[in-house]
C-alpha cells in the first residue's frame, strides 16, 4: 500500500512544440537517488518516445511506459488508468511525469488523476503547456480546440524553443497577449531556452498545486463504476518483452507484427491529423544521407524516426520543415512516424524508405 501519494505532472503542448525534449530536461535535472516515472501517450500507433527519452545514466532511476494510438484521452480513461496504477504498484516513484500526445486533451486526463479512484494515491502539481511562441500566427494551431484546451488547463506556460525567435522579447508579448486574450490566466509564463541550463523557477514550478479544480472534476458514475470492477488490472499476469527495453503487461497491446519482409505498418487519425508508422527489423539498415535528403523534402506536419544507418543509429525530429538530427547509443529496430493534416501515400512512403536502404550494413 502506498503510504505517501506520488507528485504527479502533466506536460502538454501541441505537435511538435518540444514536450519530449522538456521531459528528458527534467529527467537531467531529478534529484539523485530519486525513482521517477514517464507515462507517454503518442498519436502514432508504433511508439518512438520510450527510445528517444532513454537514459543511459538514470541508472534504473526512471521508468518509462507508453499508452500508444492516442487512447489515452479517450473517454473513459481506462487505459491511462491501468498504466498509472501499474506504475504506482510496481515502481512507486518519487514522481510521475504523464506526456498526452500534442493531440489529446488533457482535460480528460486532469479529471481521471482527480478521480476518487486515483486521488489518495496522487498528489497533482503543476500542468505545463509548451508553446512554440512562432505558432500563434499559424490558424492551424491557434484556432484548434485542443490547442486551446491545453493552453486553459495550464499552470505553467512556457514559451519553447525562446533561443529560435527572432525578437524573443517581442515574442513573448505576443504569447502573453493571446493568453489574456483566450481568458488564461497561468501562475507563470516563461521562455524556455534550448541553449541553457532549465531556468530555477521552472525545476520550482514542478511542486505547485494544480490551481484549476473545475477542470479536475470526477469522472462519471459509469467511468469510475467500471474502474471499480477492473481493481484487478492493478496487478496484472506476467510480462512479456516489447521490443525496446520496457516491459509490456499482458492486458496492454499485443508485439508488432512484422510481414514477410520484416515490416510493421500502423495508422491512426483524429482531429484532423492521419499517421501513418512503419517499423523494420534490425536487418535493415539504412543510408543516412538518403534518409535525410527524403525527409528534408517532406511535407508534414511532424516526423519522429530512429533509425539503423550506415553512420549510426539516427534520431531524426522534423516539424513544420524544421529538422533536427542527434546520434543515438542503442536501438533494437528502425522506426518512422509521419503525421500530417493531408492524406498520407502510405505505398510511395515505404518505396522510398526501402530506396534508402544501404547495400550492406
Amino acid at each position: 500500500m502506498l503510504i505517501q501519494s506520488v507528485p504527479v505532472n502533466v506536460i502538454t503542448g501541441f505537435l511538435g512544440s518540444g514536450k519530449t525534449s522538456f521531459i528528458k530536461r527534467l529527467l537531467a535535472s531529478r534529484p539523485e537517488g530519486d525513482k521517477w516515472a514517464v507515462l507517454v501517450n503518442e498519436f502514432g500507433e508504433i511508439g518512438l518516445d520510450a527510445a528517444l527519452l532513454s537514459d543511459e545514466n538514470s541508472q534504473g532511476k526512471v521508468t518509462i511506459k507508453e499508452v500508444p494510438g492516442g487512447c489515452m484521452c479517450c473517454a473513459a480513461g481506462v487505459p491511462t488508468q491501468v498504466a498509472v496504477t501499474q506504475l504506482l504498484s510496481r515502481v512507486n516513484p518519487d514522481r510521475l511525469l504523464i506526456e498526452p500526445t500534442g493531440l489529446g486533451h488533457p482535460a480528460e486526463i486532469l479529471k481521471m488523476l482527480g478521480s476518487d479512484f486515483l486521488s489518495n494515491a496522487l498528489s497533482l502539481k503543476s500542468t505545463f503547456c509548451l508553446v512554440d511562441a512562432r505558432k500563434l500566427a499559424d490558424s492551424r494551431y491557434s484556432e484548434h480546440e485542443i490547442f486551446r484546451q491545453q493552453l486553459s488547463v495550464a499552470d505553467v506556460v512556457l514559451a519553447s524553443k525562446a533561443d529560435t525567435y527572432e525578437s524573443s522579447p517581442q515574442q513573448m508579448t505576443e504569447l502573453t497577449d493571446f493568453l489574456a486574450g483566450q481568458g488564461v490566466n497561468p501562475q507563470m509564463c516563461l521562455p524556455l531556452d534550448n541553449q541553457y541550463e532549465l531556468d530555477d523557477r521552472i525545476i520550482e514550478a514542478l511542486n505547485i498545486t494544480a490551481k484549476k479544480p473545475a477542470a479536475i472534476k470526477a469522472v462519471k458514475q459509469d467511468q469510475t463504476g467500471m474502474l471499480s470492477a477492473s481493481t484487478s488490472l492493478l496487478f496484472p499476469p506476467a510480462n512479456q518483452h516489447n521490443g525496446w527495453g520496457q516491459t509490456q503487461a499482458a492486458d496492454e497491446p499485443e508485439p508488432l507484427e512484422f510481414n514477410e519482409q520484416g515490416i510493421c505498418e500502423k495508422s491512426n487519425q483524429g482531429d484532423g491529423f492521419v499517421s501513418h508508422g512503419w517499423v523494420f527489423t534490425p536487418d535493415y539498415c539504412f543510408d543516412f544521407d538518403k534518409l535525410v535528403h527524403l525527409i528534408r523534402d517532406a511535407n508534414l506536419t511532424r516526423l519522429k524516426a530512429v533509425m539503423i544507418t550506415l553512420d549510426g543509429i539516427a534520431a531524426f525530429n522534423l516539424v513544420d520543415g524544421d529538422l533536427s538530427i542527434n546520434e543515438l547509443d542503442d536501438a533494437l529496430d528502425s522506426r518512422i512516424e509521419i503525421i500530417s493534416d493531408q492524406p498520407i501515400e502510405q505505398s510511395l512512403w515505404q518505396q522510398q524508405l526501402l530506396q534508402c536502404r544501404a547495400s550492406e550494413c
